[in-house]
């Protein structure tokens, strides 16, 4: 888990990022999916995507049915953007799921060893109070 915070004292610039990492116990919790990201075609089409349009429009003479015109190319670029998004969005439940059943093994083999170290703590208790009652039978400082 990252914890960005701003620094209001200027160190390189006029702020600066300064990470906080709060490492789990179970090493699963530490990571997360990727974030979800754009294609290269999507970037490129929508950095583009004025210029060319208004080339095109400058060669047209503009009409009452010229309303859509964009609309098919749009379509087509945000598709192919869509089937990246939800090709992402299967990853990222996968892999949510998967961290999932890691952490619930983890959890049971932490209640595992926490079972083992009260019975340990019980029987050190045991000890003391054996000792202790010792102790107070023979009188030892």
């Amino acid at each position: 888990m990252r914890i960005s915070k701003r620094r209001k004292y200027k160190s390189i610039g006029k702020g600066a990022d300064k990470d906080v990492h709060i490492f789990k116990e179970i090493d699963v919790l530490n990571y997360v999916p990727i974030e979800y990201r754009y294609t290269q075609k999507w970037t490129d089409f929508n950095n583009m995507a004025e210029n060319y349009f208004r080339k095109v429009v400058a060669k047209t003479n503009i009409d009452e049915l010229d309303h859509d015109m964009f609309d098919a190319l749009i379509d087509a670029e945000m598709e192919d953007m869509m089937t990246s998004a939800k090709e992402q969005y299967t990853h990222h439940t996968r892999t949510i799921y998967s961290n999932r059943g890691i952490v619930n093994g983890q959890i049971e083999r932490a209640r595992k060893k926490l079972e083992s170290l009260e019975a340990d703590n019980a029987r050190y208790d045991d000890d003391i109070a054996k000792y202790t009652k010792l102790k107070n039978e023979h009188n030892v400082m």
